[in-house]
């Protein structure tokens, strides 16, 4: 079977041939393209399957810092965008919604499962003090293994956390910035919250069942868990701060969403975001809770409004 953008052709150039497929992928057929086509060697029917094969969901792992790493591809877009899931989060769990219905003849996903996450064990998960920002420095290493020049990044949750760190640690690479669920610090209130939700028999069925065709329990229980108290290191054994520094050193377009009833990040979070991030802007789903991109009351204008917000010139 062909992969994902590439094509056995008769022409010297596969730079000029990956053009060429993302141009057709991308536009609406005409007599002048197949008449380009035509001229670089590459057959109509194999450009014709490529752009049926982009819009499938294909799985692949890359070796980075000596840990393999799953991730997911699909489109064939000329603007890539880069994944990143929450806690214990993939993207099965985390971003089907979007990995199905994103324009994919504008967009190329990328989604990572991050190391001891979902296909990304082993290794099984561990839980240094900054945990989050050694998913960024790992995430930057990814994107320069992959050969990503560019990109934008959506994250959720404990991905938002990790897409600002990558955003202010490579603000050359990245082009715009999505991020809902996430903060900059962590308070001493907050704290009760996560342990409420450490069981994870305390979590609504749809979510928890999500999450074990992914995890074995036992490894769902106890890595959660361990979460939890990762999660609450920042503010008992430091001053809360996660990634405040870095926030204020984003440069780029950034869309912050926030669901006004999410039980585990309080309106302050997104308040202070909106207001240290440059070139940021706030968008408030009023009965939105912690997944306003996966319920299905919001998904789809979730997705609507981001996909508007990175087709935008920059």
């Amino acid at each position: 079977m062909l992969s994902r953008c590439s094509v056995v052709v008769r022409t010297k150039s596969v730079a000029r041939a990956v053009v060429l497929l993302r141009h057709f992928a991308s536009t609406k057929s005409s007599a002048d393209d197949f008449n380009v086509i035509r001229s670089s060697g590459i057959s109509a029917s194999a450009m014709l399957r490529e752009k049926q094969l982009g819009r499938e969901i294909v799985t692949k792992k890359i070796k980075v810092d000596g840990v393999d790493i799953s991730y997911d591809v699909t489109g064939c877009g000329r603007h890539t965008v880069f994944l990143l899931p929450g806690a214990l989060g993939s993207v099965k769990t985390d971003f089907n919604y979007q990995m199905e219905n994103f324009n994919k003849d504008l967009f190329t996903l990328i989604g990572w499962d991050p190391p001891g996450y979902g296909n990304s064990i082993p290794p099984n998960r561990d839980w240094p003090r900054h945990f989050l920002g050694r998913d960024a420095d790992l995430a930057v290493k990814m994107l320069q293994a992959l050969g990503i020049e560019s990109c934008s990044l959506l994250g959720w949750s404990d991905g938002a956390i990790t897409a600002f760190m990558v955003a202010a640690r490579c603000p050359e690479k990245i082009r715009k910035l999505v991020a809902w669920g996430g903060a900059a610090f962590v308070t001493e209130e907050e704290l009760p919250i996560f342990d409420k939700i450490r069981n994870i028999d305390a979590w609504n069925a749809e979510m928890r069942n999500s999450f074990l065709t992914v995890y074995k329990e036992d490894y769902l229980r106890r890595e959660f868990s361990n979460w939890v108290d990762a999660y609450k290191r920042y503010k008992t054994e430091g001053d809360g701060d996660i990634c405040q520094a870095e926030v204020d050193r984003i440069t780029c377009p950034t869309l912050l969403l926030h669901g006004a009833k999410d039980p585990l990040v309080p309106n302050v979070h997104p308040e202070y975001l909106v207001k240290r991030i440059r070139n940021s802007k706030l968008h408030t789903f009023p009965e939105g809770r912690h997944n306003i991109h996966q319920h299905i009351r919001s998904c789809k204008e979730f997705s609507s409004i981001v996909e508007s917000f990175l087709i935008m010139p920059e």
